[in-house]
């Protein structure tokens, strides 16, 4: 057990930070470096450290000193005992397709996404002892096939999460439909291939290097010596030339290999080095274990593994996990929990008393005979006769003297004592091997990559200077943003002159800057609880903050949290959004509730939850100048989605000048009508409505949120004015989504000059009453004047 325990903690170590460096990675390289060329930089880099650590090893060996190089280089290109060409290419080429799928299916699905699917590679090991227990013992079949088919009942509710783990808070049209599905369907093949090429790829190293291997004709030698640390670098080592050959010939016919895909990687060179060490490391840790305990043991490991790896990587970056309830991932934590092995340890004990013997040995193997039933190979059968020989002469001889049946038992101890002695020496040898290669390889490998890996994985603010410096630097710095649109060069120099020793990013215009100056917030106890899980309200009214989308919904949410501590919500379920907004899949949370109702009203008619939620007692309208709003959604709407299918809202697009095309104007026009149809809904609301422009919560923060708050709070309950000031103040690690705040229409050029005007036309009386026929001449000048003529009057 304190063998296997060792195994059991490497990989886990190992695997783990190697998957927390991999996501990380992905979250800021993926789409710029091809996973090809990683596979293949990672197949050159474990196959150079192999080679290193082959010859290091033959030259502490102790006939180094005898050895040539000439001999030193036959050893390495011949061919480890009882092995073939074939078995090479088998097993390594096989490793290297579950690589290459495993890189591509991070192209499409999220990394916990694909880490809890992977979990699914255990379900042939749950199979195959249903099966093998139906035909093996009818006596007790029941028992193991209700324990099989319960496990595979809870493992539903798992694959239902997955199917539904997809979507956002904006349902796509029919052509987004289609890219969805496209990409949808592309990663579950990916996925699908990785899952089987992986259950191969381990099916054939067990069956080949385990210590049970099949006497099948192509995996035919039983090669357990391979656990010794002498041998395990040299058979990765013979492993990685066929994967090696595979990756020259992917690079050779997918164009990836290219200046764009190589200029990203240079500045994560040190951190894909630590991947790619903890890949090669985790390969010989794998090998180890699987040629010491068998397959079916590492099988248990990563399946606990991928389990705690997902929790642990999701509690560091967020992601679908962290809205799934605990009926939801009851089927991966099932998978991981070692259930299905308790069902295989069943079948195998119960056919060990048929047989005649108490359990399979380290070395003893075990086969299906044609009707299905669990037999005994050589070496089980013969130590099964020689067991039972050795008794029935014990018991010839003691019966002959006139013994008793109770003279019998120190027979049996006898066997079981010199069995014993046996299974003693085995585990002395085991423990001697087992600190070899721990106290030899792994340690003076592991520490570095370790604190390599812990470093990579550190933001570098915490690398820089110390704090002391670094505050006094800041001291002196000026960065002062404010709406575009707003006169920059302040008429007062003693306020500007205050806000010179400012080092915090601030939003709104000047007069908000005055504001901030003047009230002199100590913000660092705000913006450390914005980090902080918000509360969750208790009272009973319902409030709405609807929206046509791109209207920054999105934006007045994370202002209400950060000033009231209070959780917002959502009629939808966007979970990319979750990790910021606790509340946004709880459709039972009334103090703010998110709704672009009516424009989805499929959201509704679809989901009959979401009916009573669109029930509300009073209501924030946010409005935006339809051609911005109509413009940005627009964009959303044909912008690449996120490798779980959710709406990337931080994208942007060229579509050149909209309306350039019949189908474009259809769609654009069908578009204003509904913006249209959304203002005029909320518009004639019958309950208490504030309305709020999106252009005024960018120029005059302070009092859009005054005025937002309240509306929402009593006036004991409202926030102080420093706090407030607070609000100013911008941290990108607070926002959901990195927005780039643009001034108003900011699209005005990018819309063909008929549409834009037909547009306008259609949404009259919204431009006109919320006044942005006035604020198109005062940003646009004499060009918006001359373009809106007339609309308003």
């Amino acid at each position: 057990m304190a063998s296997l325990a060792v195994h059991g903690v490497l990989l886990f170590v190992l695997y783990l930070a190697y998957g927390a460096l991999q996501e990380d990675l992905i979250i800021r390289s993926l789409g710029l470096i091809s996973p090809t060329l990683l596979l293949h930089l990672s197949t050159t880099f474990t196959l150079l450290v192999t080679f290193l650590l082959v010859i290091i090893n033959s030259r502490l060996s102790p006939t180094s000193e005898s050895q040539s190089p000439l001999s030193l280089g036959r050893s390495l290109v011949a061919l480890p005992e009882g092995t073939t060409i074939a078995h090479i290419c088998v097993v390594g080429s096989l490793g290297w397709v579950a690589s290459m799928c495993q890189w591509q299916v991070l192209c499409y699905l999220t990394f916990t996404t694909t880490s809890l699917t992977q979990t699914l590679s255990t379900i042939p090991f749950l199979v195959t002892p249903l099966v093998t227990s139906y035909f093996s013992n009818k006596g007790s079949k029941k028992l193991e096939l209700v324990k099989g088919a319960a496990t595979l009942a809870l493992l539903g509710g798992f694959i239902l999460y997955l199917a539904g783990s997809g979507g956002g808070d904006d349902k796509p049209g029919v052509l987004d439909d289609d890219e969805t599905f496209a990409r949808a369907a592309v990663g579950s093949l990916w996925l699908l291939g990785y899952l089987c090429s992986n259950q191969l790829y381990l099916y054939c190293l067990g069956e080949t290097f385990g210590p049970k291997s099949s006497p099948s004709p192509l995996l035919s030698p039983s090669l357990s010596h391979f656990s010794a640390a002498n041998n395990a670098p040299l058979l990765l080592l013979h492993f990685q030339l066929p994967a090696i050959v595979l990756s020259t010939l992917s690079l050779t016919f997918v164009a990836h290999l290219s200046t764009s895909d190589l200029a990203p990687l240079l500045p994560l060179v040190y951190p894909f080095v630590g991947l790619f060490a903890l890949s090669t490391l985790g390969s010989l840790a794998t090998l180890y274990t699987v040629t010491s305990f068998g397959v079916e043991v590492v099988a248990l490991l990563q399946g606990a593994r991928l389990v705690l790896g997902t929790a642990l990587n999701t509690l560091i970056f967020g992601g679908p996990l962290a809205g799934a309830s605990p009926a939801e991932l009851l089927g991966a934590g099932l998978m991981g929990s070692g259930a299905w092995l308790g069902v295989q340890s069943g079948v195998r004990r119960r056919a060990g008393v048929e047989g005649g013997y108490s359990g399979l040995g380290q070395d003893e193997e075990e086969t299906l005979s044609e009707d299905g039933s669990l037999l005994m190979t050589e070496p089980g059968n013969r130590r099964a006769r020689e067991r039972e020989e050795s008794v029935s002469t014990v018991n010839s001889s003691r019966r002959g003297s006139g013994g008793s049946e109770e003279a019998l038992l120190p027979a049996y101890t006898l066997l079981w004592s010199k069995q014993e002695e046996a299974e003693a020496r085995e585990w002395e040898s085991l423990m001697a091997t087992a600190r070899g290669w721990l106290v030899r390889w792994i340690l003076p490998a592991a520490v570095p990559v370790a604190l390599f890996s812990l470093l990579a994985l550190l933001p570098s603010s915490y690398l820089s200077t110390s704090p002391s410096a670094a505050s006094s630097s800041s001291i002196a710095e000026v960065d002062l943003v404010f709406s575009s649109h707003s006169n920059t060069s302040s008429s007062n120099p003693s306020s500007s002159s205050q806000l010179s020793t400012s080092p915090v990013h601030l939003e709104g215009g000047i007069w908000d800057a005055e504001a901030y100056a003047s009230l002199s917030p100590d913000c660092r106890n705000t913006l450390l609880n914005a980090h902080h899980p918000a509360r969750r309200w208790n009272g009973t009214r319902k409030t709405a903050l609807a929206s046509h989308p791109r209207s920054g919904n999105t934006l007045t949410r994370e202002l209400v949290e950060r000033a009231t501590g209070l959780q917002t919500s959502t009629v939808y379920c966007d979970k990319a959004l979750h990790a910021t907004f606790l509340g946004e899949c709880d459709h039972s949370a009334h103090f703010l509730v998110k709704t672009h109702f009516p424009t989805h009203t499929y959201d509704a008619t679809n989901h009959p939850s979401y009916v009573a939620d669109l029930h509300f007692d009073q209501a924030i309208h946010l409005v935006r100048n339809p051609l911005d709003a109509i413009y940005s959604d627009y964009q959303l709407a044909h912008a690449p989605r996120l490798p779980d299918g959710s709406l990337d809202h931080s994208a942007r697009i060229d579509v050149g000048k909209l309306g350039g095309n019949a189908l474009q104007r259809v769609n654009v026009l069908a578009r204003a009508e509904i913006y249209r149809a959304h203002y005029e809904y909320w518009s004639s609301a019958e309950i208490p409505v504030l309305k709020v422009r999106y252009e005024d919560l960018m120029s005059s923060r302070l009092s859009s949120t005054l005025a937002i708050l309240s509306f929402l709070l009593p006036p004991a309950e409202l926030p102080s004015l420093s706090a407030l000031a607070c609000e100013l103040e911008t941290d990108e690690s607070l926002e959901a989504y990195k927005s780039q705040k643009p001034k108003p229409f900011v699209s005005w050029h990018d819309w063909d000059p008929s549409l834009r005007r037909e547009v306008v036309e259609i949404n009259r009386r919204s431009f006109c009453r919320e006044g942005y026929g006035a604020l198109a001449a005062e940003v646009l000048g004499e060009e918006g004047k001359a373009e809106l003529d007339g609309i308003c009057g």
